[in-house]
């Protein structure tokens, strides 16, 4: 009688013990299911939202990716790591070698269309990644982090510091523009340019514009004068000429092919176009001020002359 109520007992205690671990199995059923569901609808989403007219190289995955241009996996890999430790971000970057490989490829119609494409071109892409990761690697730290995010509010101070002492905005964004040349010679002309490129250009602005010096000259007593000047590789200098009132002033430069001029008047018009030395040109009628600036495009230095002369 004893042991037919103690197995009784021991029966109802696992019935209860059965009875509270189901809810538990139920849950944990009901949460890799909701968990599974979630999975398919996110890779759904992401099927989805790929765009083959947005297609890069870099962060497409290798089934979308020719042979011909995944075969070297360890070049990529490189690419990313390298991206990873200069802390520049990847799709910004992704964006730059794509851009720069439609204008070295502009029958592609600015779309990888892989019918027209073989492995030399595949080739040009990676070794455009190398070139701008070199050019990348050039700017300080504090400025690669923030390279796809740059905008005219980054350097707002520098630009203002150049205004306050009267340069007009157009004068500004034209010594950026020849400044940035140092990264995006061969690519972009010496104007501010569309993204990615714009983002190379804010970080020159941000990094450049502090060093811009203006020197002054004032010629409103002299006859005529005669100046040799030195510039660096890849840089630039910015004369602010005081013409007398009469403003009868001839101008004439010569020196370097490489060496180029732009002549601004105090509101920030070009009235000389950008463009080589060896031209001539007259002080405007009206104003009291000229902005001479001068851009060396060579990787060397070298010298130029300016010469002025009152009519």
């Amino acid at each position: 009688m004893r042991g037919s109520r103690r197995r009784l007992s021991l029966r109802k205690s696992d019935e209860a013990a059965e009875g509270k671990l189901l809810p538990v199995v139920v849950a944990l059923f009901i949460l890799a299911l909701t968990g599974t569901f979630l999975g398919w609808l996110l890779l759904f989403d992401g099927e989805k939202s790929f765009n083959k007219d947005n297609f890069s190289f870099g962060y497409n995955t290798k089934n979308n990716i020719p042979n011909s241009f995944s075969s070297d996996e360890n070049k990529r890999q490189e690419i990313y790591d390298r991206l990873r430790v200069l802390k520049v971000d990847r799709i910004w970057f992704l964006k730059l070698v794509d851009a720069s490989f439609f204008l070295r490829f502009p029958q592609l119609g600015g779309r990888f269309a892989f019918e027209k494409m073989d492995s030399s071109i595949g080739i040009v892409w990676y070794e455009l990644a190398e070139e701008w990761l070199a050019k990348v690697e050039q700017l300080p730290p504090n400025i690669r982090i923030q390279l796809g995010n740059l905008n005219d509010s980054s350097w707002y101070k520098n630009r203002e510091n150049l205004i306050q002492k009267g340069l007009a905005r157009t004068i500004v964004e034209k010594i950026i523009s020849t400044k940035a040349q140092r990264l995006l010679a061969g690519w972009i002309g010496p104007f501010k340019p569309d993204e990615p490129f714009l983002q190379l250009w804010h970080a020159i602005a941000l990094l450049d514009l502090e060093e811009v010096e203006i020197e002054k000259i004032n010629i409103k007593q002299i006859t005529s004068t005669s100046q040799r000047i030195f510039l660096a590789s890849r840089d630039i200098r910015l004369m602010e000429v005081d013409l007398p009132s009469d403003n009868h002033i001839e101008f004439k430069t010569d020196g370097s092919p490489l060496i180029q001029i732009a002549v601004f008047n105090k509101r920030g018009i070009e009235i000389l176009k950008y463009g080589p030395l060896g031209r001539y040109f007259l002080a405007p009628k009206s104003g009291n001020k000229l902005y001479i600036l001068f851009a060396n495009e060579g990787v060397a230095s070298g010298y130029f002359r300016l010469d002025f002369l009152r009519d």
